[in-house]
């Protein structure tokens, strides 16, 4: 597991979560957006991980903490582990699926119509 403590939302995964009723990150709303090197503009970019309950789930890798754009696209491993501890520390649901395949096909259906203006990709623990 990759080593958070240097993030600029300062968890490591050993660390003991303060109980808060908020996570330390969420995804992008809609209307926000990045600009890319390109000029291009995205307002969510996802990729498909191993979900480590013998699944797989499709995360953002774009986030907005409280200091701003958090922006893991070339930090595949932290993402998969900053979704996996946003999930287990905090219960956010991200959309889960059997296969790899239906996971893609979700992630490209998702982004043709429009990405994080349909809404966030992340639903809210039960009960909170």
């Amino acid at each position: 597991m990759a080593d958070m403590s240097n993030m600029p939302f300062g968890f490591a995964p050993s660390e003991p979560m303060k109980q808060t009723k908020q996570p330390p990150l969420r995804p992008f709303r809609p209307g926000e957006q990045i600009t890319n090197p390109d000029g291009s503009y995205s307002t969510e970019v996802t990729t498909t991980v191993e979900d480590g309950r013998g699944g797989w789930m499709v995360i953002p890798q774009l986030w907005m903490s409280p200091n701003g754009v958090v922006d893991l696209r070339d930090k595949p491993d932290l993402a998969a582990s900053t979704a996996i501890h946003l999930r287990d520390n905090f219960g956010l649901q991200f959309p889960s699926f059997k296969t790899v395949s239906e996971a893609d096909m979700f992630a490209r259906q998702r982004s043709d119509m429009g990405g994080a203006g349909q809404g966030s990709i992340v639903r809210p623990p039960y009960g909170r």
